[in-house]
């Protein structure tokens, strides 16, 4: 069953909101590398992560010394990800969600991890491709542009990290073709009752499993939060 997930995002500032310390951990970077999980596709030791302080955050985000970016200048950074499985000899969407572009650099975007768990629900590999789908113009259908992999993931948050590694027809990206902004991590800490955000997202695919659906945005405020059992810190989707 698809499932569709929302980025949120902070109104104040205009931050990503996440557990800013693991998403930090998953990432990708130039720091110290620390012990890392199992990779989720292979079953092997996956790349050892590195942590980015999260004082210092990746990919020069959006957030600008506490002014208000505008909606459409953010959505810039909302993604549509899209599992895709072509075994069969045709292709077919098995799962679509958000990701939010976390490091323009190194083309790391933060998603959910269900849209891109590699194991279905009878242990079969659930996808062969994941699409990452955009769109430049406020109001336009996301368009396919790039390919990525899945390269960390702790499924205890619902949190993965994918890098962008082709374009849409997965052949090798030239240099600056990944042209994307990203958000900057934010402080989930500081987010409670009362708090204003932004919440950006794809809703989903029609029927007929194109993508005709534009990027979302809507105005909110958190007006109470509810633990999941035996989860705790987990990441805001």
């Amino acid at each position: 069953m698809a499932r569709t997930f929302l980025v949120a995002v902070l109104a104040v500032g205009a931050v990503f909101l996440m557990a800013c310390e693991r998403t930090a951990e998953l990432i990708p970077g130039e720091s110290t590398p620390t012990p890392t999980a199992t990779d989720a596709a292979t079953g092997e030791a996956s790349p050892t992560p590195i942590v980015v302080n999260p004082d210092n955050p990746a990919g020069g985000g959006a957030a600008t010394g506490g002014q208000v970016i505008p909606d459409h200048q953010l959505a810039l950074s909302i993604v549509q990800v899209l599992a895709i499985d072509n075994s069969a000899g045709f292709e077919q969407i098995r799962r679509y969600g958000t990701g939010v572009v976390v490091n323009a650099e190194e083309g790391l975007i933060a998603t959910a991890y269900p849209v891109v768990d590699p194991v279905a629900s009878d242990g079969t590999r659930a996808y062969t491709t994941i699409a990452i789908a955009a769109d430049r113009e406020p109001g336009t259908p996301p368009q396919r542009e790039f390919t990525a992999t899945l390269v960390a993931a702790d499924p205890s948050v619902d949190l993965a990290i994918l890098r962008v590694t082709g374009d849409a027809a997965g052949e090798p990206l030239a240099d600056g073709a990944f042209d994307l902004p990203a958000v900057a991590l934010g402080d989930a800490s500081i987010a409670g009752v009362g708090f204003s955000l932004r919440v950006f997202g794809y809703p989903g695919v029609t029927d007929g499993g194109s993508t005709e659906q534009i990027v979302e945005t809507a105005q909110a405020t958190i007006t109470g939060q509810r633990g999941t059992s035996g989860r705790t810190g987990r990441t805001w989707f």
